[in-house]
């Protein structure tokens, strides 16, 4: 986990990390709820300012397209007005800048799941797990499993906060997170 004092915390931020499936949009909207800060989110984001969902840039320009737009809406995210709750896209850990972007700007929490966990709940989405979930073609276990080796330790790097969230409700989640962030851990 980081070493560093979590900046924004006290300016009320809450960065969550993790691979697809984790849980960011539901525990985002959750923590939104509990706080009354806004969410920000993203696939909404990303729709948003490019006008195409994340399938879409990655059919039409490919993952390294995808990658450039999902920092470029994380920078964007980070930079606004606080207090806010912002879900980062799974693959905010990839770039070394963005990891210390992450780092610095406070309160990061990674969402870790198990991999049958994030199998189970992207399937539920949408029939084969795929509706806006591009990478994960039709072997999502597969997919899913070296994306978590892959990038598990820098979502540890980044963080702040581990919560593990196999078996725990978004707001069983929320309150974990809020009563570490009021505890001062």
């Amino acid at each position: 986990m980081s070493s560093l004092p979590p900046a924004g915390l006290a300016a009320g931020r809450i960065v969550l990390v993790g691979p697809m499936g984790c849980g960011k949009s539901t525990v985002g909207a959750a923590l939104a709820g509990v706080t009354g800060w806004p969410y920000l989110d993203n696939d909404s984001l990303l729709v948003a300012e490019t006008g195409l969902s994340a399938r879409e840039i990655l059919t039409d320009r490919g993952a390294d397209a995808l990658h450039v737009q999902e920092s470029r809406i994380l920078r964007m995210a980070l930079a606004a007005p606080l207090p806010l709750v912002i879900g980062a896209a799974a693959s905010a850990v990839d770039s070394a800048a963005d990891r210390e972007l992450l780092i610095a700007s406070g309160h990061v929490v990674y969402l870790r799941a198990g991999l049958a966990t994030l199998a189970e709940r992207v399937r539920a989405i949408a029939p084969g797990g795929r509706a806006d979930r591009p990478f994960l073609g039709d072997e999502p276990e597969v997919v899913l499993g070296e994306m978590l080796s892959r990038r598990a330790g820098d979502y540890e790097d980044v963080a702040w906060l581990v919560v593990d969230v196999d078996d725990q409700s978004p707001e069983q989640i929320a309150d974990r997170i809020l009563s570490q962030w009021r505890g001062g851990s």
